[in-house]
């Protein structure tokens, strides 16, 4: 009858904590999964707490399984378990110092809670643990999909801490260890390989969520988040009165280029104006988003701006200048360089539409292209560039 109650509640003991780890790092997984909000402003300090919280209640639910069976723990390290594993499983999942710190004070606690003596032999065990830790804060994004290194590197773990836990205790009943070696298997694979799932599959969400809303080419906001960033300015300035400037270029001739130096060449231009023109934006004193309208099109949303036509000039002139110091290179060794031309616009409190400004930067744009290129049209005004 002993025999029977221990099997099932060996069973019962291994598939409740399966439930909990899992139940925890779905929630660690929640947190952050979110892209808005408080969680997503703290959600590193949020999941911290979160595991710190888990561990803490192993720790107490840990005394109470010793005090009911001081010398054996009762009939399985249960909660011991699953604290071995976790905070193997937390350290490589947080790569967080602070994580890995507050780790470390909880393992050392727990060795002086620990039945037995805290022998140097155990006192090295545990640092070694600490150690094991550390290198998994430290190496864990590199390693995370590395079963290879994993797995021996757990086994080393979980092997480490039960023999400093087994140095002070007392005797076990004889199926004590196979249970125990049993349930960290099942357990320790469980949790790494769930884990696991949850971070490919954020990743793959974030990788759908950034082709969403990103140029797959270069890498720059696309049109839709274009539409949707561009409504929310137009909804603030007609809320307070706050100004912003939209400016819009072309680069010239950029089908020759395509058809002189072929796609490969032409996608290097592409990829180098996209790039050039993001490091412009980000020195500039305003909140600048860029944009790859489609094609070979770009725009700058510069927030906070104001309706100085001048300093307008001054933004479009520099960023044409700079764009038209690239060199490119052609797969026969030619060096080339190129043009653009430049529509910008301020947003006008008579405006009835977010798009309205758009729509007059573009025809801005064209008058430029119709009158020559490689030139600026500020608030409607075309400007001719010396050569």
């Amino acid at each position: 009858m002993a025999a029977n109650w221990l099997v099932w509640s060996f069973i019962a003991s291994l598939l409740t904590n399966a439930i909990v780890v899992s139940g925890v790092l779905a929630l660690i997984y929640y947190v952050g999964e979110k892209k808005s909000g408080w969680l997503f402003a703290y959600h590193d300090q949020i999941q911290i707490v979160i595991c710190w919280i888990f561990t803490l209640y192993l720790f107490l639910m840990s005394a109470v399984n010793g005090n009911q069976a001081s010398n054996l723990w009762g009939a399985h390290w249960t909660f011991f378990n699953v604290m071995i594993i976790v905070s193997f499983v937390f350290n490589l999942l947080m790569v967080s110092p602070v994580h890995w710190a507050g780790a470390a004070l909880a393992t050392f606690g727990y060795l002086f809670y620990l039945p037995g003596q805290v022998t140097p032999l155990r006192l090295g065990l545990t640092a070694l643990v600490v150690a094991i830790q550390y290198f998994l804060t430290v190496k864990g994004a590199k390693i995370w999909d590395r079963r290879v290194v994993i797995y021996p590197l757990f086994t080393v773990y979980c092997g480490i801490s039960l023999t400093a836990m087994a140095l002070g205790v007392g005797s076990k009943d004889g199926w004590f260890w196979v249970r125990q070696l049993v349930a960290l298997v099942i357990l320790a694979v469980m949790a790494y390989e769930y884990a696991h799932m949850l971070v490919h599959l954020r990743r793959q969400n974030n990788r759908y969520q950034q082709e969403a809303v990103r140029d797959r080419m270069t890498g720059l906001k696309n049109f839709g988040t274009f539409n949707t960033e561009l409504q929310k300015l137009y909804e603030r300035h007609q809320r307070t009165g706050q100004n912003y400037w939209l400016f819009e270029l072309d680069i010239d001739h950029f089908k020759s280029i395509n058809d002189s130096y072929g796609h490969l060449v032409g996608n290097t231009v592409l990829k180098t104006v996209a790039q050039t023109t993001l490091d412009f934006a980000h020195e500039l004193s305003y909140p600048t988003a860029v944009y790859r309208m489609g094609g070979e099109e770009f725009c700058l949303l510069v927030g906070e701006g104001h309706g100085d036509q001048q300093a307008a000039t001054k933004l479009a002139e520099r960023l044409r200048q700079r764009l038209a110091a690239l060199v490119f290179h052609s797969e026969a060794g030619k060096d080339f360089q190129i043009t653009v031309s430049l529509g910008a616009e301020f947003v006008d409190p008579e405006d009835k539409h977010y798009l309205d400004i758009y729509n007059r930067v573009d025809q801005y744009l064209y008058a430029v292209k119709r009158s020559g290129r490689d030139g600026l049209n500020i608030h409607g005004q075309t400007l001719r560039v010396a050569k």
